[in-house]
Parts: structure tokens; C-alpha cells; sequence
């Protein structure tokens, strides 16, 4: 599988489509769901910009407070990725409730996928986080900045497209 390979040290900024994201986040936080995002992009000189977006269905059996993305986008996205040769930069969600910080079952999905995690609150503000990991494991997080770009030309595949 292809993902963010960049020393996580060396990764200091992620440029992210603002009206991609808003548009989506914003209808799953007036639907009360958390909805994840796959970002494939391309990364230099510690900066990480987002190219292509997979939204995915929300399987989890409590989509207020958590997401469990459907097996259709996983796969999805990795074969996108290994055939387009590009990494897997990161994985956006939003928070219904609560601050655009890790929870604890984010900070378990980490430790599956050691990309770059933004998490937006339904409040409107966004962070985005770096989980330092050794052997699977979670041992911390980095916070780096976020960017939004206005004008993007960016691919957007949604879970329904699927099929």
C-alpha cells in the first residue's frame, strides 16, 4: 500500500481544498454523522498538498462519535493510490461534538494509518496532526499546520460512486 513515506519529522504543512472539505464536513455535521476523507497528493520540502479526495461511508454503529470507514473506499483508495503512484497523504474526518483534537478512538486509528490526520469541528475551526508511531504503536502527536487553497482543480469520489 502506498502512503505518506516523508519522515514525519520533516513534515511541517498540509495544503487541503477548503470548499471540498467544507462543503462535505458541513453537511455531515448538520446530518449529526462524522464522515471520513482519504487525501491522495504528492509531498516536498515538509509540505504535503492534497490532490484527490475519497469520502467514505461511515460504518460505525455510533456515527456521532466515531467512524469506521466501508471495506468498498479502503479499497478503493489503496488501488487509486498504487496505480497512480501516488501516497496516501491523509485521513480528514470532523467532530460533531467537541474540539478539532485526536479522541481516543482516533488516536487507536493512528496507529493503522500513520498519515496526517485533520480533524474538523463542526464548530468550523480545523487542526491538523501528525501521530508519531513506533511498532504500531501511538507513543504521540504532532500538531502542524493546516492551509486552505480557495481555488483547487481537485478529484472528488464519494463512497455512492462506488460501485
Amino acid at each position: 500500500m502506498i502512503v505518506l513515506t516523508a519522515s514525519k519529522a520533516s513534515i511541517r504543512l498540509v495544503r487541503l481544498c477548503r470548499n471540498i472539505i467544507e462543503n462535505i464536513l458541513d453537511r455531515a455535521c448538520e446530518d449529526g454523522i462524522e464522515i471520513p476523507i482519504f487525501v491522495l497528493g504528492h509531498y516536498s520540502n515538509g509540505v504535503a498538498n492534497g490532490l484527490y479526495y475519497f469520502v467514505g461511508c461511515n460504518i460505525a454503529n455510533d456515527k456521532r462519535h466515531r467512524f469506521v470507514v466501508d471495506a468498498a473506499t479502503l479499497y478503493r483508495v489503496v488501488v487509486y493510490a498504487e496505480e497512480k503512484k501516488i501516497p496516501i497523504l491523509a485521513l480528514i474526518h470532523n467532530h460533531v461534538c467537541g474540539a478539532p483534537s485526536p479522541s481516543h478512538y482516533d488516536i487507536e486509528g493512528m496507529a493503522s494509518w500513520p498519515v496526517i490526520w485533520v480533524i474538523y469541528s463542526c464548530s468550523g475551526s480545523a487542526e491538523a496532526w501528525i501521530p508519531l508511531t513506533e511498532k504500531n504503536r501511538v507513543y504521540g502527536i504532532r500538531k502542524i499546520t493546516l492551509e486552505w487553497i480557495d481555488d483547487c482543480g481537485s478529484m472528488v469520489y464519494s463512497c455512492d460512486d462506488i460501485g
